[in-house]
């Protein structure tokens, strides 16, 4: 069957190299372990190339048959525990007990979360699911196609912007996921790069939870992770640790991370580091008082940050005082890939929270805890029982 379609890109062509982005399958080296291009799936969805890899899945772009419109193609393929011949559609899963339980109870994670992520497809700025199925002895997720450039190649071409117009800019994702936690959702992967600036300016959030990393239910009802898999500078150190207990307040941390990078164009220390010597800094176009509230929102330990979107952005968007920010604004920095299976090391004190912010926040945090307390029956944070992975 002959398709007039670039699989680069999906726009009708008639012949190669493609006249719209230049892709050439025949020049392309894709990775050997990917899918085939050209490869339907489920009878209806053509499979284009591959736009990215993480710890838990592939990324291509495809092709809707049935509704003629470009999608994005999240198959199930966790790093070390699966493998495909060259131009083979099926995967190869490995004998060993993690990696049949990576096959069997993984696969099973992976649908669930997507029929979760599905549930939330009526609220603006996050990525929606179309479609999922079992296939190939995997699985895949079919979510809309976002036209635009990530947040991460925006800034690498631009340069770093101010904390005022980073912080609106951000804020729909804020909302977005505020909503998302009380569905039981944790991102857990929030970072430039996994932000769509779209055409018209409009930011949207990628990722939602599909593949990056899965979790499992502890019998003290809190989410633990079972693999370990994080990203450099953006990720807290509850995602390093098998026993880290994650929530809402792992996604505040990688929020601020990713102000804190839109704002200077330098990546934030890893949290593991941080927890020897903590070498965060204020950089160039924040103030002390925008660099303070960023720090306290990225604290090392997770009781001592903001604990849900809401709180974060009530402090993102209120900072206190008026001194200048630094001059001399470096280039962007690029964004490390992920690291995994890093231990965490043994906490260091935290940042003690400034003087200044402390009769700004008190109220917040007296709020917060109590509603922790009541939803928790005392105990410390946990996320709910559906939450998720990827």
């Amino acid at each position: 069957m002959k398709f007039d379609r670039c699989f680069g890109c999906m726009e009708e062509i008639h012949g190669y190299p493609c006249p719209v982005c230049g892709f050439d399958p025949a020049q392309a080296a894709a990775p050997n372990y990917v899918l085939p291009y050209g490869a339907i799936l489920n009878g209806r969805y053509i499979v284009g190339k591959m736009l990215g890899q993480g710890g838990f899945g592939i990324t291509y772009v495809g092709w809707d048959i049935a509704l003629e419109r470009k999608v994005a193609i999240k198959e199930y393929y966790p790093s070390g525990q699966v493998s495909r011949n060259p131009g083979s559609r099926g995967l190869t899963w490995y004998t060993s007990v993690q990696s049949q339980q990576a096959k069997q109870n993984g696969t099973q994670m992976f649908l669930k979360e997507a029929r979760k992520m599905s549930k939330v497809d009526d609220i603006p700025n996050v990525v929606r699911v179309r479609d999922l199925f079992q296939e190939n002895e995997t699985a895949y997720i079919v979510m809309d196609f976002i036209e635009g450039e990530t947040l991460l190649k925006k800034l690498q071409r631009e340069g770093p912007m101010d904390y005022g117009t980073c912080v609106s800019l951000m804020t729909p994702i804020m909302q977005a996921l505020s909503e998302v936690h009380k569905h039981g959702i944790i991102h857990r992967d929030i970072s430039p790069d996994n932000i769509m600036v779209q055409n018209d300016g409009r930011l949207i959030l990628l990722d939602l939870g599909a593949a990056k990393d899965l979790d499992i239910q502890g019998k003290d009802g809190n989410v633990q992770s079972s693999q370990m898999v994080a990203k450099h500078g953006f990720s807290p150190v509850e995602q390093y640790g098998r026993d880290g207990k994650i929530g809402s307040w792992t996604d505040v941390y990688a929020m601020a991370a990713t102000i804190y990078y839109c704002c200077t164009g330098v990546l934030p220390p890893s949290a593991t580091d941080r927890m020897i010597e903590d070498t965060l800094t204020c950089r160039p176009r924040l103030t002390k008082e925008q660099f303070d509230v960023l720090a306290f929102c990225m604290n090392v330990l997770p009781q001592n940050r903001p604990q849900n979107m809401d709180a974060l952005l009530q402090i993102v968007t209120h900072p206190a005082g008026k001194t200048p920010p630094v001059r001399d604004v470096p280039k962007t920095e690029p964004v490390r890939p992920e690291t995994r299976n890093l231990q965490p090391l043994k906490p260091a004190p935290g940042r003690p929270l400034p003087k200044w912010l402390i009769p700004g926040i008190a109220a917040a945090v007296a709020v917060i805890a109590l509603i922790i307390s009541i939803g928790s029956g005392g105990k410390s944070p946990s996320t709910s029982p559906s939450i998720q992975e990827p």
